[in-house]
């Protein structure tokens, strides 16, 4: 299966309690062009035997979203309104207490089946997301009182069986 990402908005959901249901979803600005980056960390144990070799016991991977914006556009645009309710686009100022909220209370998605960020596989266009484990936001650097830099990283907090992402 080829899988391809492409441009667009990330949708970011607020959830209840941990990895339950969805209060609200926000809609980030698009990233970069060569942004976001998907990798998956192989989660797994390692044995030595009484032979000295090896023996691997893989759990699954955890998926890890780098995700960049120079700069982070916040203004109302696009058919989207500046805020924290439901389907909004948050500032720079709301993001960020919101990415500092404790594990498994926000779920990220590249998209959905009408919007971009969508893997492209077997049987078509097909949304896919996570709950997120960990935020870091990596640097953040003004460059004037209006324009900044953001370039934040979503790590899972569940390890999947293969390569895929839940749906969202």
């Amino acid at each position: 299966m080829s899988v391809l990402i492409t441009p667009g908005p990330i949708r970011l959901a607020v959830l209840n309690t941990i990895g339950g249901t969805k209060l609200k979803t926000l809609w980030l600005p698009q990233p970069d062009r060569k942004s976001p980056e998907l990798e998956w960390v192989p989660k797994e144990t390692n044995m030595d035997l009484v032979d000295g070799s090896e023996r691997t016991r893989r759990l699954g991977f955890i998926p890890v979203l780098r995700v960049k914006w120079s700069p982070y556009d916040d203004r109302a645009f696009g058919g989207y309104t500046v805020g924290t309710a439901d389907g909004n686009r948050p500032t720079l100022e709301q993001l960020l207490p919101i990415l500092s909220m404790a594990s498994g209370f926000l779920k990220i998605s590249l998209g959905n089946g009408s919007t971009p960020y969508v893997f492209q596989g077997i049987g078509g266009a097909t949304p896919y997301g996570f709950v997120v484990g960990r935020v870091d936001v990596d640097k953040m650097p003004y460059r004037s009182s209006t324009f900044v830099d953001l370039s934040v990283t979503f790590r899972g907090r569940d390890i999947v069986a293969d390569r895929t992402l839940g749906a969202f």
